[in-house]
């Protein structure tokens, strides 16, 4: 039977330093254990995994252990998965709950420096060994997402999408390839007429802007084909857009480039905003309408969201993100939630921000969409979770088909149409030389 012990670095009588291995108790059937250490005024919690590596059986040494160190472990049949934990350090929390009963036992040890006394079992632990956890969080709310992944059959990823007053969504993809999707069909109905499209919106009056390359915008309909519009005053690519959601709101648009230049077009003029620099990519960024000659945009430079009203740079909130971005904009009931890559959401108010939930194994997350009064969260796969405000975050999940879901797809594109979300996803390299796929998302109740 392999050992476990935990290697203490103690320093001994004449202040040279040793290492002092402290076996850990072992029972038949344990397959995880619990451990506290108090020493000095510190308590700390590890949680080790019976069937892991033996080199993670090894516990953080103390670099200088002087005086005592009280050690309590309890023992469990069950694997740290099944306990609801990880392996390492554990978050205590004075509210909430007690570790669950050890089916294994409760054992107590004290080591003194260069010795250390044997486990002694005991029914309860002493008040300076007793910690509590954070309470587990409730995901009885929580509801199963049905997904589904179809191939829509022609190379390039799809950046525009708008829902269908009667139900589905039509979809342009990279090279101007128009589709009329629903949930069980997949119809090719043409082209617009223009070689790339890189982005585009949909007016209250049913017109439809797209921006490509030349023509830089154009204009149109289905019916009726596109034109080229009014040329923007920078040959940036733009690659975000946004119209009033609102059929009472004044007519305009709002365009954002790969290089940070906010564009708005009304009374017939164009206005130009520059923002902060960007990477001058097609990942980092977002452009939201909030409402008359005001919009929220990424700007795309890391976490930071500008809130631009009347061509004035009225709001700069700068999230907080270690090694990581601000991916996507949302808006929910008035407020207007922002979504990192590495799975945080937040909540944007004037000059700040506040973290409302961390999305469990959301770390390459890539849209944010208002979906079944809540917000839809998207990672690479794709994996979902559907989030209601005021509540735990939901576990993600992905469909169930053939290559999918596959880490390497990123969603590009992500619009709702009654009570399904569309998904449209291709792969992160070399994305426009492989088919596009939608990825159906409905919630089951």
């Amino acid at each position: 039977m392999r050992r476990w012990v935990w290697a203490l670095a103690v320093l001994t009588a004449g202040c040279g330093q040793q290492v002092l291995e402290v076996p850990l108790p072992d029972a038949p059937g344990t397959r995880s254990l619990l451990v506290a250490m108090r020493h000095d005024d510190d308590l700390t919690v590890y949680a080790l995994d019976r069937e892991a590596e033996p080199s993670s059986w090894q516990l953080p040494a103390l670099p200088e252990l002087r005086g005592e160190v009280r050690l309590a472990a309890l023992l469990y049949p069950e694997t740290l998965a099944e306990l609801g934990q990880g392996p390492g350090v554990l978050d205590q929390d004075p509210e909430g709950v007690p570790p669950r009963d050890p089916g294994g036992g409760r054992f107590l040890r004290t080591v003194t420096a260069g010795a250390a006394g044997a486990w002694a079992e005991t029914t309860t632990l002493p008040t300076d060994l007793a910690f509590r956890l954070p309470a587990p969080e409730d995901t009885a709310h929580c509801k199963m997402l049905d997904m589904k992944v179809r191939n829509l059959g022609e190379l390039g990823r799809v950046l525009v999408a708008f829902p269908e007053p009667g139900g589905g969504v039509l979809a342009i993809n990279r090279f101007g390839v128009v589709f009329r999707i629903d949930e069980t069909s997949i119809v090719r109905t043409g082209t617009v007429g223009l070689s790339n499209v890189f982005a585009g919106t949909r007016t209250a009056t049913g017109a439809i802007w797209l921006s490509g390359r030349a023509p830089p915008l154009a204009v149109g309909t289905l019916e009726g084909g596109f034109q080229p519009a009014p040329a923007p005053p920078t040959q940036q690519l733009i690659r975000w857009m946004a119209t009033p959601t609102r059929a009472d709101a004044p007519s305009e648009l709002f365009a954002l480039t790969r290089y940070g230049v906010l564009l708005r077009r009304g009374e017939g003029e164009w206005r130009e905003t520059p923002l902060d620099l960007s990477y001058g990519s097609d990942l980092i960024g977002a452009l939201r309408w909030l409402g008359p000659d005001k919009v929220a945009a990424v700007a795309p430079l890391w976490g930071t969201v500008e809130v631009v009203e009347g061509g004035v740079r009225a709001d700069a909130v700068r999230v907080n993100i270690v090694f990581g971005y601000l991916t996507a904009l949302a808006e929910l009931d008035g407020q207007l939630y922002g979504l990192t890559d590495n799975g945080l959401l937040v909540a944007f108010h004037p000059r700040d921000y506040e973290a409302v939930a961390s999305i469990p194994d959301a770390a390459a997350a890539d849209s944010l969409t208002t979906f079944a009064g809540g917000l839809l969260v998207t990672t690479r796969g794709p994996f979902a979770s559907h989030y209601q405000v005021g509540k735990s975050p939901c576990p993600m999940v992905g469909p169930d088909s053939g290559a999918y879901p596959d880490t390497n797809n990123i969603t590009w594109t992500a619009v709702v149409s009654g009570d399904v979300a569309y998904l449209f996803t291709s792969h992160a390299i070399g994305e426009d030389s492989d088919s596009a796929r939608v990825v159906t998302v409905r919630i089951m109740e």
